[in-house]
């Protein structure tokens, strides 16, 4: 008597709570936890009682996605009898954490109830593979450097990327190694097992003082204790002529080469090093400012004689080759002049020659 009273007792506050729902549903939320891909579809039972007073069935039971399949009995179900059901997951190509509802709609009910299933699925070598591509220990990431791109000086921007735990235990990965213009977060700090993180890399062009490409080293660690791997984080860092008015580009400096490809003539592989001059000339009207002059060849060293070039001047260009460090069987590359001309930023001198 005493269990059947509790029982009553329990249908009667489930009644006032759930007012005009006919099936009591005794845990609408399923927690399938951390399993792998490789396991295969999973399934979990959802139980109901019929707390109507007359027969009910289930018309009908449906899933936010296909890979959440429900499976119900179509009998009709007394008064006080138990419903199941079953809802499967399959969890292949879906690696990290999922929550998927079933609506479901009985013959008494206007509304729809709602069930849920929930879990973390660790993916497999495949499907990381093609979403993650870069593998560093118990982490995956996207991609395996951070590329900002070109950024104008005085500016800030952020790269996110996405990292993924490909254990069974909760990691905490960390970032170092970095100059003061980058700032970074792990965001969480702490990743459950089969979960992502966001990881965030700001570079503060304010505190940049370089010019051109960069090419920095940080490292990441998966965990605590792991080793440390390097990730290349490069930007390409551009003046920048956000606030100049038509007045001002008018009067801007402008970068003219007397020719635009310097001929080096012949460079013997066993013989010294060979030096060619070149022009560069300021036709505007403000004062041309050349940053940093570079070359990404080998064995080429390039000098200016001057880095400040009044309108209407010019300066010499000097490009030395070492033919012992230069690599390549002719003699084929860029000089690359940052500067504030607006309309042309990264100027480029090519040179031109024969190795032998």
């Amino acid at each position: 008597m005493k269990i059947l009273a509790s029982w009553l007792f329990m249908m009667t506050v489930a009644l006032v709570a759930w007012g005009d729902t006919s099936i009591y549903w005794l845990n609408p939320t399923h927690d399938f936890g951390a399993f792998k891909e490789d396991s295969g579809v999973v399934t979990c039972v959802f139980k109901g009682v019929n707390i109507n007073k007359e027969p009910i069935t289930i018309v009908s039971a449906r899933a936010t996605c296909g890979c959440t399949t429900p499976r119900y009995s179509y009998n009709a179900f007394a008064p006080g009898d138990t419903i199941e059901m079953r809802v499967s997951y399959d969890p292949s190509g879906r690696p990290g954490r999922f929550v998927k509802k079933v609506y479901v709609r009985n013959s008494h009910d206007e509304n729809q109830a709602e069930l849920a299933i929930k879990g973390v699925v660790i993916g497999n070598e495949a499907t990381l593979k093609s979403r993650y591509r870069a593998e560093y220990g118990k982490l995956r990431m996207q991609n395996s450097f951070i590329d900002f791109g070109d950024m104008e000086k005085n500016k800030d921007k952020g790269i996110y990327v996405t990292a993924y735990n490909q254990t069974v235990d909760t990691i905490e990965p960390s970032l170092s190694n970095l100059p003061s213009y980058i700032q970074t977060s792990i965001i969480p700090n702490k990743i459950p097992p089969g979960e992502q993180a966001t990881i965030a890399v700001h570079l503060l062009g304010r505190e940049c003082d370089k010019w051109g490409p960069i090419n920095e080293m940080i490292k990441l660690k998966p965990d605590n204790g792991e080793q440390a791997f390097e990730i290349p984080l490069i930007a390409n860092i551009i003046p920048n002529f956000s606030r100049m008015t038509p007045g001002e580009r008018m009067k801007a400096p402008k970068v003219v080469f007397e020719s635009d490809r310097v001929n080096v003539g012949v460079v013997s592989r066993n013989g010294g090093k060979v030096s060619v001059e070149a022009t560069l000339k300021n036709e505007g009207e403000n004062v041309l400012e050349i940053y940093r002059v570079y070359t990404i060849s080998e064995g080429v060293d390039v000098k200016v004689e001057k880095d400040k070039i009044k309108g209407g001047k010019s300066t010499k260009v000097m490009i030395t080759i070492d033919p012992a460090l230069y690599k390549g069987e002719v003699v084929n590359g860029e000089v690359i002049f940052v500067v504030n001309d607006p309309n042309n930023p990264q100027a480029r001198l090519r040179f031109v020659g024969e190795m032998e």
